[in-house]
């Protein structure tokens, strides 16, 4: 029997080479000639099973024995191939990975606060954090905890913290210990419909706003627990004021104020109500007086004063809206007659005298840099969460001269820089670069991935996309095209040159000395950047890149750029980047390719019309279609790539995932793994194939990838090298040990272990062949 076209081809003929290369003739990327082969034959039926140990001493044996030729290999090495082939089991592609959180950096959003004893407790996106605040001037961060699937509003009663549930678990209420800030513990937990807002604790009873749930009455501390007593139905209950056995409800898409008798906390009763006349956010009352901050529009958003002296029939009384225009009040805050507005997703604080509660006036407001959604009050500072900006921090002593002293932010040291949304991420050594929106590159140190650190960043905002490369990181940046940072120091990172592209930049790739950059109407554009600091256009493509076909995604692979645009995939060859051409018909998708990554024969597309579409490329002028990957919530917007498997940043939806897919069958792809991340949308995504780093609206998060293994690791001492390969000779042909994780030794993903594998390793280690993608 003849050896296969497919033996010869997956390299087996590099593996004598590879084994002997310490003192090898030739070509070190070339295989060696098929005679070759012949020594593998003879030594691994011939090795002393006494020896199966000590692999080192085997692979020594392997060295010399290697340049012995044998040109009668036909039937040996055939029978070997056949007679030794363990399958991996049948259902093995039916098993659900599992990913598991590790560790996050850079946490945005900020939207709710509670200052109690000098602590801060922050709500973010990805969960709650804790801040010594009795410097105001210097915050400084004692704890976090994670919570997957986000953050509501709090409060705080007798060392404990009520959070209400965003909508996005079963619960509608937590509860956590807090005695101990540096060990926060979750204690209790309540269901009580869904999307709740905001919980408001009052003596021994709580009151959890659950939108459109309604108004939920509970025990807050029944022996320990939470104990449900009543509720009140509201069309979009948001918010709740409690004084006495009166509660003043916020009905914000109803329109309304609604007063409620709760002296018997199980039949809460309506008294009456009064009609905002826009959105209702929130209340706050002092005295014979509620003040109702409301938004919708131009003469709408403002500041309400009702009457509440008969709380069956409020009346309004006044309104406030100067220099408001179209800002969308949102939470209200009263100390000392002065009233305090954030304006939800505008930076500003309208502080308000309402001494005069019939006649309002404008004392003064604080600007930051940021949105004000959240606030909180402790002595003569205001707590203001901004969203994507942090937690701004003001003295409010003198209100007419209120002014921001200092802020909370997760960039550099937990603390300096801002930081906003994430965009991508990209992987080089134990480092992690990350694009945010604010903090520009971002650098992170990620050799301990339950603690990622933060390690410097270079305030250049608006990077779309990212590619590293040795000691540089190219940006792409939209209008401004794209950028070379030098990264040589991981805390100094900082901008070197600059192209600016005739379109907008949106994807960059590298290989060797050109950058390959997708520039919208412009399309392709090639630059030498042999030098860094002298960046060279060199060549272009642009065939009719307008009116639904600009340039938004780019891979490079061998002498092909594989260009996505608005409606599809463009192969080109740039065997001469000066003079590149197509190197065929267009493949046309569904919908924008938002990002492409090729892999041997293939090319995943982010198709934003259907999902991860596959695409055959061993022709690249005739590239086809062979599989759609759709169980996806939204558009993907990101794909990476390890092994078997790829894995999706998907979209904008809420419950934003991350999707783990097996690819080993293109055209019959299977979910493998899914995890919900806290945030708006899931933008970037890379992986080592253990780890899966994300690049989160909230946040940067590091996750286990489930696989208990490292592919090619057949001894399962961390490492892959030759090791590993006499390991899996000696498994395959001399009764020695299996591998603890037998996947790992199937690296060319082919769902059986044979002598193929061996190969395939072996090229990879020593003949610069691909990875291994068990």
């Amino acid at each position: 029997m003849a050896v296969s076209a497919k033996l010869r081809a997956a390299g087996l003929t590099a593996l004598l080479f590879c084994l002997a290369a310490a003192g090898a003739t030739g070509s070190d990327t070339e295989p060696l000639g098929y005679d070759s082969l012949s020594a593998l034959s003879r030594i691994v039926t011939s090795i002393d099973t006494t020896e199966t140990q000590n692999y080192v001493r085997i692979a020594d044996r392997i060295y010399p024995a290697l340049w012995e030729e044998d040109n009668n290999i036909n039937y040996t090495l055939n029978d070997l191939f056949q007679s030794n082939n363990y399958q991996l089991p049948t259902n093995k592609s039916d098993y659900a990975l599992t990913p598991e959180y590790l560790g996050s950096a850079l946490w945005t959003f900020a939207h709710d606060i509670r200052v109690e004893n000098d602590v801060a407790y922050v709500c973010f996106g990805p969960g709650l954090a804790l801040f010594d605040v009795s410097n105001p001037a210097d915050p400084q961060l004692l704890s976090r905890y994670y919570m997957q699937k986000g953050t509501g509003g709090i409060d705080i009663a007798n060392g404990y913290l009520f959070m209400a549930d965003p909508g996005r678990r079963d619960e509608a209420l937590w509860k956590y210990d807090i005695s101990d800030p540096y060990n926060i513990e979750l204690f209790d937990s309540l269901y009580a419909g869904r999307n709740a807002w905001t919980v408001k604790i009052d003596g021994n009873q709580g009151y959890l706003c659950a939108q459109d749930s309604g108004l939920y009455i509970f025990n807050a501390f029944y022996y320990n627990d939470m104990i449900p007593l009543g509720n009140y139905l509201l069309h979009d209950s948001r918010n709740i004021v409690i004084r006495g056995d009166t509660a003043f409800a916020i009905d914000e898409a109803y329109e309304s104020m609604t007063t409620l008798d709760v002296h018997y906390a199980s039949y809460p009763t309506r008294m009456g109500s009064i009609a905002t006349d826009c959105f209702a956010t929130d209340v706050g009352v002092v005295g014979n007086y509620a003040f109702v901050s409301r938004y919708n529009g131009l003469g709408c958003a403002g500041l309400l004063t009702v009457d509440i002296s008969d709380v069956y029939h409020p009346t309004a009384v006044a309104f406030y809206n100067q220099d408001i225009y179209y800002d969308d009040p949102w939470d209200v805050e009263i100390k000392d007659n002065v009233a305090y507005v954030t304006m939800g997703g505008y930076p500003t604080v309208h502080i308000i005298d309402i001494s005069d509660p019939l006649n309002p006036t404008k004392l003064g407001w604080i600007i930051n840099n940021g949105d004000s959604w959240g606030m909180d009050i402790s002595g003569d500072y205001a707590y203001i969460t901004g969203g994507y900006s942090g937690v701004w921090v003001a003295d409010i002593a003198q209100p007419e001269d209120a002014s921001i002293i200092d802020f909370i932010n997760f960039g550099k040291n937990d603390r300096n820089g801002l930081v906003g949304y994430l965009i991508d991420v990209e992987l080089q050594d134990n480092y992690a670069y990350v694009s945010v929106e604010g903090a520009g590159l971002t650098v992170l140190d990620i050799s301990d991935p339950a603690n990622p650190v933060v390690m410097g960043n270079d305030g250049i905002s608006n990077i779309v996309d990212l590619a590293v490369q040795g000691n540089y990181a190219y940006v792409a940046q939209t209008y401004n095209g794209f950028r070379i940072c030098d990264i040589t120091d991981p805390s100094n990172p900082h901008i070197i040159s600059n192209y600016r592209a005739p379109g907008y930049v949106w994807d960059v790739s590298v290989k060797g000395d050109y950058a390959f950059a997708a520039a919208d109407t412009s399309g392709l554009q090639i630059c030498d950047i042999s030098d860094p600091y002298n960046i060279t256009r060199v060549g272009y493509y642009n065939d009719i890149y307008f009116g639904g076909h600009e340039a938004y995604s780019i891979d490079v692979a061998g002498d092909y750029a594989y260009l996505g645009d608005r409606t599809g995939l463009v192969i080109i060859n740039i065997t001469d980047p000066a003079n590149p051409v197509p190197a065929g018909e267009k493949l046309y998708t569904s919908g924008m390719v938002r990002e492409v990554k090729v892999r041997g024969d293939y090319a995943y597309l982010a198709d934003a019309g259907c999902g991860m579409r596959v695409v055959d490329i061993s022709d690249p002028a005739h590239p086809v279609s062979v599989g759609i990957f759709d169980e996806l919530c939204d558009v993907p917007c990101d794909i990476a790539l390890y092994g078997k498997y790829a894995y999706i940043a998907n979209g904008t939806c809420i419950g934003c995932e991350v999707k783990i897919v097996d690819i080993s069958n293109p055209s019959n792809m299977s979910l493998a793994g899914v995890y919900e991340t806290p945030g708006e949308c899931v933008n970037g995504i890379a992986t080592d194939g253990q780890n899966i780093y994300v690049a989160d609206a909230y946040g940067f998060f590091i996750l286990n990838a489930g696989i208990d293994y490292v592919c090619g690791d057949a001894t399962n001492d961390g490492a892959v090298n030759l090791l590993d390969a006499v390991y899996m000779i000696d498994y395959l042909y001399k009764n020695g040990e299996p591998m603890a994780y037998s996947d790992a030794g199937d690296t060319d993903g082919s769902g059986a272990i044979n002598l193929l594998d061996i190969a395939y390793l072996i090229n990879y280690l020593y003949k610069n062949g691909p990875a291994p993608w068990c």
